[in-house]
Parts: C-alpha cells; sequence; structure tokens
C-alpha cells in the first residue's frame, strides 16, 4: 500500500498540536537577580513588589508549596521555582496553570484551598496581568515614604505580604481589615518586632528575607502617628 508522504506530514503535524501539554511552554531563562527600574509604570505589574509577596503570602506555607513541602512538585517561594514548577506560559495566563488553581471553580481544587483564606480578584487580575505581560523578573524601586496612612499606604503592604497568613480563616493576629487589628494598634511592639526580627520574634512575613527598608518607614511612621484608620 502507498502512503501519501505529504498526509502523513499533515497527520503527525497535528497529532503533535494535539498531544502538546500546556506544561510545555517556553520557559524563560530564570534567575532571581530582578530587572530593577527606577521610572516605573502604573500599567505594569511588578513581580518583586507585587506578585511574589502575594504567592509567598498564600501559597508557599509549610504542607503546601514551599521548598520543604512542595506539594504536587510546585515550590512558589521565589522567581526561579515559579517558573520551573508552577507551568507558567508567559504571554498567555489563559495556558497557565497556576491561573487555573487560583480561578478553579471546584472548591476542591482551588487553590489556596477554602478555609485557607483566598486571593482577592484584584489579587488574581494582577497576577493574570503580569503572566500576560511576559512573566518576567521585575521590580519598581519607585517608594514614597510620605504616604503613611493606613489606606494608602500601609494596607496595601498588609495584603500583599500578611494576610495569606493572617486571616479571618486562620489562627493567630487577625489582620483581614482595619478594626481587627486592635491587638496591633494597642501593642505595636509584637508586630514591630517581627518586622525587625528583634527581641526573639522570629520574621515575618514567614519564608521571605523581610520587607524592604521603605516598607518598613511606612509602618514605622504610620505607628508612630498613633496607628489611625486614615
Amino acid at each position: 500500500m502507498k502512503i501519501n508522504v505529504a498526509f502523513a506530514a499533515t497527520i503527525i503535524t497535528a497529532l503533535g498540536i494535539f498531544m502538546a501539554c500546556k506544561h510545555d511552554v517556553p520557559i524563560p531563562d530564570p534567575s532571581n537577580d530582578p530587572t530593577v527600574s527606577e521610572n516605573c509604570s502604573p500599567d505594569t505589574v511588578y513581580f518583586q513588589n507585587t506578585i511574589l509577596p502575594i504567592l509567598v503570602s498564600n501559597c508557599a506555607m509549610s504542607g503546601c508549596h514551599d521548598a520543604g513541602s512542595a506539594s504536587e512538585g510546585i515550590v512558589l517561594t521565589d522567581y526561579v521555582q515559579i517558573i520551573s514548577t508552577g507551568s507558567i506560559a508567559p504571554g498567555n495566563a489563559g495556558n497557565s496553570d497556576l491561573v487555573d488553581a487560583i480561578t478553579e471553580d471546584n472548591p476542591d481544587k482551588i487553590m489556596p484551598p477554602p478555609g485557607n483564606g483566598s486571593l482577592t480578584s484584584a489579587e488574581i487580575n494582577m497576577i493574570q496581568q503580569w503572566i500576560n505581560q511576559g512573566a518576567k523578573n521585575n521590580s519598581c524601586a519607585s517608594c514614597d515614604t510620605s504616604v503613611y496612612t493606613f489606606s494608602a499606604g500601609v494596607w496595601p503592604i498588609v495584603e500583599s505580604n500578611c494576610q495569606g497568613c493572617h486571616t479571618t480563616a486562620n489562627a493567630g493576629n487577625n489582620y483581614h481589615q482595619y478594626n481587627t487589628w486592635n491587638d496591633v494598634v494597642s501593642d505595636s511592639s509584637a508586630f514591630w518586632n517581627s518586622i525587625m526580627q528583634i527581641n526573639g520574634m522570629n520574621l515575618m512575613p514567614k519564608n521571605t528575607s523581610g520587607l524592604n527598608d521603605c516598607q518598613k518607614t511606612i509602618i514605622r511612621k504610620w505607628l508612630d502617628a498613633g496607628a489611625p484608620n486614615n
């Protein structure tokens, strides 16, 4: 029986496309050295400033996706691991398993699992935007310490870096909203000492190298002002 070579080539190509998996995505050369921008664009989502804190706070915990647990082989502690194990498709959030997991309708599959808090729609949108912008290891160096109100200065830091652990669903200090901060605003020492890792306190946020100097300055100035709900 004669085989039509052109037809066979078409079939092989089609099979290759069909069998391609979303895990087989182009992976950029991963490096933990971010590209730092001094002139930051408000239209850009920066990995180091926004995405990494969200993933570390909500996902890179013991029993989940920290280096020691690596649930399902996925580690979400730094850029190299997120790109290498998170099935990220740079430029295509819709083809990224990470996005599938955080937008899953099935409560048995959605990540973070119910009971461990959940990502907000704004956080999900930022992760999708970051991937669609190329999933770059970028960082914005701009930081304004003159803005230290709770709503504009402190809360964005806490929401990204702390809320994954300190929510209404989890034990420990609850930082879900200002009126649950009574223990913090009435006695700032434990909160501040954990941020600074002093006086015997463990470093917070967990599984990180800590907040940067600008973030610490904003929080310190807010505390010194009496920790107002402003």
